[in-house]
């Protein structure tokens, strides 16, 4: 997918484009936000949901250099992808950026 600023969802402009090794801290902050980062086994959960990011299946929203929101998906083939993970920044003005996520 090409890169597209998207206006108009937030204030200022946001970015969703291909995650890069680069934004897995701000990913993973954003997703720790949820309780929804990935985790390793431990004798608390010794099968966690996810234990890593595929940064190849991920996307980011960046706003003012910021990453805002993230999202990932499985591949199921024959063109069909699973949602794995959508997570927004909470604080105001991030409103509809899960949404451009989805659609990426």
């Amino acid at each position: 997918m090409p890169e597209a600023l998207i206006k108009g969802q937030a204030p200022g402009n946001v970015l969703v484009r291909k995650m890069r090794p680069d934004d897995l801290p701000g990913a993973l902050q954003i997703l720790g936000l949820w309780n929804m980062a990935p985790r390793a086994p431990s004798s608390e959960v010794p099968d966690p949901e996810r234990t890593s990011i595929e940064i190849d299946n991920a996307f980011v929203a960046e706003a003012g250099g910021r990453i805002v929101g993230t999202c990932s998906y499985f591949l199921l083939g024959d063109g069909w992808a699973e949602t794995a993970s959508l997570a927004v920044d909470p604080e105001p003005p991030f409103a509809g950026v899960g949404v451009l996520l989805q659609q990426a």
